[in-house]
């Protein structure tokens, strides 16, 4: 039988374990071997980018996101490969 009292600390522990798994998440999405890569801000364009109300966007709605992070104009080519890249890790966790 679950109690009140049991809600507390299984929340808690469910929002660590969260935690930890969202930290590995991002780990994985911006780890490259190149020092000058761009995962980690094209990432956070990708969570600045306007989307529809399910939460989708396209790879235009990075741009000016992106080029407001770097400072610089960025064309869709020029950050393609990184989105590609996302879109895999979130398919080989499916």
């Amino acid at each position: 039988m679950i109690e009140q009292a049991d809600l507390k600390p299984a929340v808690l522990r469910a929002a660590a374990n969260a935690q930890e798994s969202l930290l590995e998440d991002y780990r994985r999405a911006v780890s490259s071997p190149q020092p000058d890569n761009l995962f980690s801000r094209v990432l956070l364009a990708c969570a600045l980018a306007e989307h529809d109300r399910f939460g989708y966007f396209a790879a235009a709605d990075v741009r000016e996101p992106l080029s407001q992070i770097m400072k610089r104009h960025y064309q869709i080519p020029s950050f393609a490969k990184y989105l590609k890249r996302f879109v895999i890790l979130v398919v080989d966790q499916c």
